[in-house]
């Protein structure tokens, strides 16, 4: 029988070489798994911030974009195609201009409602300056699609100043929410994001502050529900253009800290 030790010595390096080679990729770690890349029907699902005013782009365009540069497989999906025009609120066919990107076209689909609480959202109350802000209820909206995976900005016009309503009454309302997105997919991965800092005579600092930790306890509960904290991310003051809606830099933002989330 001939040993390794018989070879001439280039062969016999050749072959220590494989088999330390071997030796250390079967004794190095699993791969560690990787978010999945095809996040299905992708329901965009809030307010202003997500709808946005013509003549903007919300953050649903640089998130599109974020999307397409990292090879994800996605849908969007709402019965919203088109931007809030103040102008006009009975506008259904106002839309800010869109780019076409790496060969595609972005699509408009969402489901943001300009102005709209949580409890319009649910159909409790009836929203404002319809149909230029969108129609319809969640349960309406779940039984023409069902999302695989859901961004949420919503509750900021449940407290603001105007408002008034209760943070607690907040909560209770984005749990209806969520029950409801998870009883229509017990696998829907669902981002819920903090509600934004603005300026304070729109929203009370404290107020807001509390209903983000509201909604951070509230995630908490769920295995397939993550909380994103943009709030310390997002300063109105240079992120936005009245106090309130994102800028172009404020959009940014936005989708940056979303798209970081759903790498994880």
């Amino acid at each position: 029988m001939t040993s390794m030790f018989n070879l001439k010595a280039p062969l016999r390096s050749a072959l220590l070489i494989l088999v330390l080679a071997f030796g250390v990729a079967s004794c190095g770690t699993a791969p560690q798994t990787q978010p999945s890349r095809n996040l299905g029907h992708v329901l965009l699902l809030g307010d202003s911030i997500t709808q946005a005013a013509v003549g903007n782009k919300g953050y649903r365009y640089p998130l599109w974009k974020h999307l397409v540069d990292g090879g994800y497989q996605f849908d969007f999906i709402g019965s919203l195609t088109h931007n809030f025009d103040a102008n006009n609120t009975a506008s259904t066919t106002s839309v800010s201009p869109y780019p076409d990107y790496a060969g595609r076209k972005f699509d408009t689909r969402n489901e943001g409602h300009w102005g709209w609480k949580t409890t319009d959202i649910l159909g409790k109350t009836a929203p404002t300056r319809t149909p230029g802000t969108g129609a319809g209820k969640l349960p309406d909206w779940l039984a023409g699609y069902t999302p695989d995976t859901v961004v949420i900005l919503l509750g900021i016009n449940d407290i603001r100043v105007a408002s008034a309503q209760s943070v607690a009454a907040t909560k209770a309302n984005m749990k209806m929410i969520l029950d409801a997105l998870k009883a229509d997919n017990p696998k829907v991965l669902i981002y819920l994001a903090s509600v934004l800092s603005t300026k304070a005579d729109f929203a009370e600092p404290q107020k807001i502050r509390e209903l983000n930790e509201a909604y951070k306890e509230l995630a908490g509960q769920y295995a397939a529900i993550r909380y994103i904290n943009i709030y310390p991310k997002f300063d109105p003051a240079i992120h936005s253009y009245d106090g309130v809606h994102p800028n172009s830099q404020g959009e940014q933002v936005l989708a940056d800290a979303i798209y970081e989330a759903m790498k994880r």
